[in-house]
């Protein structure tokens, strides 16, 4: 008799074992499964919107919007065109300088991947001063931080923040970039396809007509 109720206990234990098991495994299904739609989902207007022709897609934004993509701009890998009225007229963000006795270039594209910053704190302090100008509480830090570089950069006092009063059109767009270690960026030239990657753009039009 102990024998069988030892036995009937080993057989309860196993089928409780059995049973947990299998919850388990749904439930790590499940989890999976509603990561991968979260995923799917993050930020999905972004995926279907952005087109080989940046002039089919547009639509009226505000800080709100820009904000957050100039803060996802370097992790999800796009740049971002400014401009003032209309696509003819960039709208200069920073000056820079290639070396001390170079002419100053104005500059109405972010792409933080081609900007040397030493980590995510720089990073970020150089998205404030983009967006608060000289009213960023490392403004000055950071303007003699990136005026002892090379390139110089030459930040402006005027932020974002002060120059954009309404609404901006906001235009998607797609071009593509020969591989960063050729040391061409044009899209134009005879380089294989091998060689070049797709990034997308987003273009900001502030006051437009």
């Amino acid at each position: 008799m102990e024998n069988a109720a030892d036995a009937l206990k080993m057989a309860a234990a196993v089928l409780v074992f059995v049973l947990a098991l299998g919850i388990s495994i749904s439930s790590f299904s499940e989890v999976r499964q509603v990561s991968q739609i979260i995923l799917n989902y993050n930020d999905n207007e972004y995926s279907y919107t952005y087109i080989p022709d940046e002039r089919t897609t547009t639509r009226m934004v505000g800080l709100e919007t820009i904000v957050p993509s100039i803060y996802r701009s370097y992790n999800e890998k796009f740049a971002i065109y400014f401009y003032e009225g209309d696509t003819n007229r960039p709208y200069t963000i920073y000056k820079q300088k290639d070396t001390a006795s170079s002419p100053t270039e104005d500059v109405n594209k972010l792409d933080l991947s081609k900007i040397s910053l030493a980590n995510v704190q720089e990073r970020n302090d150089f998205i404030g001063c983009i967006l608060y100008g000289q009213d960023y509480s490392n403004f000055s830090d950071m303007k003699t931080k990136l005026q002892q570089r090379t390139p110089q950069i030459l930040l402006q006092n005027e932020g974002l923040y002060d120059k954009i009063n309404g609404e901006v059109k906001e235009m998607f767009g797609i071009y593509e970039l020969q591989d960063v270690s050729d040391g061409i960026d044009d899209s134009d030239s005879a380089v294989p396809d091998a060689n070049k990657t797709e990034i997308r753009t987003i273009s900001y039009i502030i006051n437009p007509n």
